[in-house]
């Protein structure tokens, strides 16, 4: 069948679409763009400690006596400078800019993991797709049998050598195959359209997607990018914890300005340069402290958790994994021995010498052995997938 996303005619691998969903899957494009965002803010974080240079220019009208009640000496005045500030002492400041660089790693992490579940994802999907078309071509097999065999019982019945229940059990039978084939191509087409979701690309699912070999589960190189990201979060949060600390301290900066000044009792230039202090009494530091403290706690308990997490999953992968292969080489027996058997009931059928009841049995036992091979060839990549995001294989 084919799937109504499709487009053009082109064949696509399983490590072929692993390449795209790592690098064009939404997921994968968004934790790049806040990657991106977040080291933006640590860049942002980092010139707030460095010394800043703004130009300025001023027009004013001015009347009257001053705040001290002295008389303005002009009435109009125009500058144009420059102002210069560096900050001298500011722990919080220089701690919030590590706590942004840490963040910004954190992120990368982050994206890294996004790569870690889209090669995940894609392998779940691609096995459905694929699983799905071989669902569909057994079962529309099998409704083909079943309509021959119909055939053959109804010729009998007219015969009279058949009662007329074997015939409609036979008819029966061949139906309910036929609905068995609509459900398949419904469940062939979600497991495309999803697939084709994640790739961002038209692909004919059933002709396009070559197949899946008995590859195991890749090993990763490097420590898994979800602990990175949880360790990298510790290092901010502590960061963080540090600088609401600080902010508690006096801050010391320097500032200087030089101008041109034009005014109605003449022109020239002036300057000033001055250094100021200040701390904080009165504000919500001391709560701010007790939150960043709190997030630094519960960061480090992010780390333990993901560490027991990431290795409880690779037990339970790695478990299913060897248990999905003895099913792979149980059924194969299944699949062979009731292949057997059907082609030998099926001739004594043909035959007239077992009745209707027995060559149904035996064709059911042949296409559900079929099915369930295939269903657990989806059952092992879906355990390759599991073992792969645990494990960090990106």
């Amino acid at each position: 069948m084919i799937v109504w996303l499709a487009a053009s005619a082109w064949a696509l691998d399983l490590e072929e679409a692993r390449a795209i969903a790592t690098s064009r899957a939404i997921m994968v494009e968004r934790a790049d763009a806040e990657a991106d965002a977040a080291a933006a803010a640590a860049g942002a974080a980092v010139w707030g400690a460095l010394p800043s240079v703004t130009a300025t220019a001023d027009l004013g009208r001015f009347g009257g006596f001053t705040a001290i009640g002295i008389e303005r000496p002009a009435t109009t005045q125009v500058s144009a400078g420059a102002n210069a500030r560096l900050v001298l002492i500011d722990p919080s400041v220089w701690l919030g800019a590590a706590s942004a660089r840490t963040s910004a790693r954190g992120a990368e992490a982050m994206a890294a993991w996004a790569r870690v579940d889209a090669r995940a994802e894609v392998t779940r999907l691609y096995a459905a797709a694929v699983v799905a078309a071989e669902v569909t071509r057994v079962l529309e097999g099998s409704a083909v049998d079943a309509e021959r065999g119909a055939s053959a019982v109804l010729a009998r019945v007219d015969a009279g050598l058949l009662p007329v229940a074997d015939g409609s059990r036979a008819r029966a039978e061949a139906a309910l195959l036929r609905a068995d084939v609509a459900r398949a191509e419904a469940d062939e087409v979600a497991a495309c359209a999803s697939l084709q979701a994640l790739l961002r690309v038209e692909i004919v699912c059933d002709s396009e997607l070559v197949g899946l070999g008995g590859a195991s589960a890749g090993a990763a190189t490097g420590r898994h990018p979800a602990l990175e990201a949880a360790e990298e979060a510790q290092r901010a949060a502590d960061a963080a914890r540090a600088a609401a600390l600080w902010s508690l301290a006096p801050s010391v900066s320097a500032s200087a300005d030089v101008a041109e000044y034009v005014a109605s009792g003449g022109s020239g230039p002036g300057w000033s340069v001055g250094v100021g202090a200040s701390m904080p009494i009165l504000g919500p530091g001391l709560a701010d402290a007790r939150g960043a403290r709190a997030a630094a706690d519960a960061a480090r308990l992010g780390v333990e958790e993901q560490e027991r997490g990431l290795r409880v999953a690779l037990v339970s992968a790695e478990a299913d994994l060897a248990a999905a292969e003895r099913v792979i080489e149980a059924l194969d027996v299944a699949v062979s021995a009731s292949a057997d058997a059907w082609s030998r009931v099926d001739a004594l059928f043909e035959a007239g010498l077992v009745d209707v009841n027995a060559w149904i049995d035996a064709r059911r036992a042949r296409d559900e052995a079929a099915v369930a091979r295939a269903r657990a060839t989806e059952e092992r990549w879906a355990a390759v997938a599991a073992t792969e995001a645990a494990r960090g294989v990106r």
